[in-house]
């Protein structure tokens, strides 16, 4: 997809995530197949059959597509010293996401085996990969975008951005990009 669809992809649905947190309730099932994009562009958050409308800071319930487990979730799975997750555990799932739109192919589920291995080698992926993306010939999108990615997708669910601040990153990263096309275009044309 081009850099301009991707980032009108990752303002909608990080636009959409941010609302959904300014009432407390978290998605928890973000993945590619619950992303609609309207014919004007818009996107729309489907499935919110598993969202949670949260009273507190953290939960320890399992629920969602394994595949876009947080690495704090695949913890609770193996009772691995984890106070739960928090709503850091969407902006994961959007990295997942994310990482899927500009590689082409998913970063932590293998391509071979059978269900139950694919799952179990998928969370030690999980629990054991960064996400990391960065700009080269497969990969042609501007750093800062890829760089936001990775924030989305830290580990450490203390070093994500929050919604907002992630939807703000991008907003001026969109502008900063644009208005850089617009000086180069300005200096091609100074040129002639």
């Amino acid at each position: 997809i081009s850099q301009t669809e991707l980032l009108s992809i990752i303002i909608g649905s990080l636009s959409g995530v941010a609302h959904l947190h300014d009432y407390n309730i978290w998605h928890r099932d973000l993945k590619l197949e619950n992303l609609f994009r309207t014919d004007s562009g818009t996107i729309k958050l489907f499935d919110l059959g598993l969202g949670l409308h949260a009273s507190g800071e953290f939960t320890k319930s399992l629920v969602g597509t394994p595949a876009y487990a947080s690495p704090e979730q695949v913890n609770l799975i193996y009772d691995r010293d984890s106070s739960g997750y928090s709503s850091k555990h969407d902006m994961f799932q959007l990295a997942v996401i994310y990482f899927i739109l500009v590689a082409g192919y998913h970063p932590f589920v293998p391509k071979t085996g059978n269900v139950k291995l694919r799952n179990k080698k998928t969370f030690e992926n999980i629990r054991g990969k960064e996400i990391r993306l960065r700009q080269n010939e497969t990969i042609p999108y501007d750093q800062r975008i890829l760089t936001l990615i990775n924030k989305c997708g830290s580990k450490d669910p203390k070093a994500r951005p929050t919604a907002k601040e992630a939807l703000r990153m991008a907003i001026d990263i969109s502008k900063e990009i644009e208005t850089e096309g617009r000086i180069e275009g300005a200096k091609q044309v100074s040129v002639l």
